[in-house]
């Protein structure tokens, strides 16, 4: 877990859970959240760079992470960064009584 702090305030977070299958434990899956009066001034980006320079010295070779398909500006940014879209999942997660797809995005490093 990375936690990006603004005097004593946290502004953001960035968690990362690795596999523990012997087959997949290569991957972590990723998930990201910054402030909303803090986006787009680079908290995300400094967060993701961390990451993957983590994730290199660990020895991984792949960063994977879940985006609501509706989520246009959080599309982007893991674009920007380098990550593709492998997948969609068609109506994987409820919200009241509305359905949300998935889409699965990667990077490999």
């Amino acid at each position: 877990m990375l936690i990006a702090v603004e005097e004593q305030d946290v502004i953001g977070c960035l968690t990362a859970e690795v596999a523990t299958h012997l087959q997949l434990c290569h991957s972590c899956e990723i998930g990201i959240g910054v402030l909303k009066e803090r986006r787009g001034i680079g908290i995300g980006t400094a967060l993701m760079t961390r990451l993957a320079q983590w994730a290199k010295r660990t020895g991984l070779r792949r960063i994977q992470a879940s985006v609501f398909a509706r989520n246009e500006p959080a599309i982007l940014f893991y674009q920007r960064l380098g990550y593709l879209i492998e997948g969609k999942r068609k109506e994987a997660v409820k919200i009241g009584k509305h359905y949300e797809d998935i889409l699965d995005m990667a990077k490999r490093i």
